[in-house]
């Protein structure tokens, strides 16, 4: 007794729903090896604080993490220190306007020069940090007679928002001139979760290390052990830069291609291989690449706005161009599908184009981290495309328009946005 259609239709569904799940999984797997996961870390955020951060002849101390809220939730840990400096000192230094000081003929600074023997030195950082915006962070720090809870007192940014981009949190010292406590992450914006996503701590605390290392205006730069390893990649050591000129004076991985692995082909692969080059068509091509250039032309057209229009809030720029994702890419994958045959070919093809994308997109932004978090919503996006591709080939629809496949994926697709759009990501 042979299967009813009815059957038969659900057996090859199933089939192509596990074999896009095959996909999304491989796509899982490459992506944890180009920017493995960031340590998993849930502190409790009633537990006390430890041991304050203080310095030689500063009366302040700053707990060494930051968080989303007024309690102890170990969230983002302090990285690097600024001594001898008040806020205004770090910002102007780090800015594009850097700092003209005063020096007399020999090179040292001149506390009262005369007008024969003072020249102007430029003094500043080689990177160029510009003023940023992002969620507030809070910070604990005790004045030395009480503590208190403040935010951040400002944001810097070396990079594209849009892009890959360092960003810092600076908290100066209720006593001016003695410390700046600095938070500093690279991170990356995701078109998928609308927001910025953190690769880790370390690799801005070493681009921050080495911009002050020999710089004429600094006196040390050493490490300190804080205690606060845990969160993303921190071990628990910050940078300390010691500033040589007094706060009164001064004013300022890409993607690793694996080894090709050589394997026998035997005469069926051959012919397999034979009747999937039949198979091809110009169809196929315009379905990847339309998924393609819609991931990436967003990251790249965001980029170039921010850059050309400096002035342009971006929050308007993500309002306007992250429905290009939201409704082109289903739209593109079901479009373009239903010029194919085959269900498979449509999964295969729309679920390698979207997880190719965002590989590139990841090695263009040179991210090394990812949160796991981030990884398990992209390979949802992956299934979520292949799905809704299969669901809308000509084999899928002859029977019934509105199929499994089609509900599925789409399903998941909104699922996915509105975990992106309630925070739930």
């Amino acid at each position: 007794m042979y299967p009813g259609p009815a059957a038969s239709l659900m057996r090859r569904s199933v089939v192509i729903g596990s074999a896009a799940v095959a996909l999304a999984l491989l796509f899982l797997g490459l992506t944890s090896l180009m920017a493995p996961p960031s340590p998993a870390y849930r502190p409790d955020p009633e537990a006390p604080p430890p041991a304050m951060v203080t310095f030689e002849d500063a009366s302040s101390s700053i707990w060494p993490f930051l968080s989303p809220s007024p309690t102890y939730r170990q969230h983002s840990p302090l990285n690097v220190f600024v001594l001898n400096a008040t806020l205004d000192d770090v910002v102007q230094l780090m800015g594009d306007k850097g700092w003209n000081r005063t020096v007399n003929e020999t090179g040292s600074d001149a506390s009262d020069p005369s007008p024969e023997e003072e020249t102007a030195e430029f003094v500043s950082t080689n990177i160029t940090w510009g003023h940023a915006e992002g969620a507030h962070r809070y910070g604990y720090i005790h004045d030395g007679e009480a503590g208190r809870w403040k935010h951040q007192d400002t944001q810097l940014h070396h990079g594209d928002y849009f892009g890959h981009r360092l960003h810092m949190r600076l908290f100066a010292s209720p006593h001016p001139g003695e410390w700046v406590a600095i938070q500093v992450h690279t991170e990356h914006f995701d078109w998928f979760t609308l927001r910025h996503a953190v690769d880790g701590v370390h690799q801005g605390q070493v681009h921050v290390e080495q911009d002050f290392m020999g710089q004429p205006f600094v006196k040390e730069v050493w490490r300190k052990h804080v205690g606060n390893q845990g969160p993303a990649d921190a071990d628990g050591w910050a940078t300390v830069i010691e500033l040589a000129i007094a706060p009164s004076i001064l004013l300022f991985g890409s993607i690793s291609w694996l080894d090709p692995v050589r394997r026998h082909i035997t005469e069926e692969d051959r012919r397999a291989l034979k009747a999937l080059k039949d198979r091809l068509s110009w169809d196929h091509l315009f379905l990847a690449a339309s998924i393609l250039s819609l991931i990436l032309g967003v990251r790249l057209g965001a980029i170039a706005l921010e850059r050309n229009i400096p002035r342009l809030d971006p929050f308007l720029i993500a309002g306007s161009l992250f429905p290009i994702l939201a409704i082109g890419i289903p739209l593109a994958a079901y479009g373009f599908a239903r010029r194919l045959e085959h269900r498979m070919d449509a999964a295969v093809v729309a679920g390698a184009a979207t997880a190719l994308a965002s590989l590139v997109d990841y090695g263009f932004l040179q991210v090394d981290t990812l949160p796991m978090e981030i990884i398990l919503h992209r390979f949802g996006v992956v299934l979520a495309v292949a799905l809704l591709a299969a669901g809308a080939a000509r084999r899928a629809t002859r029977e019934r328009h509105l199929n499994a496949l089609l509900l599925a994926g789409s399903s998941l697709w909104g699922l996915l946005w509105a975990a992106t759009l309630f925070g739930w990501v």
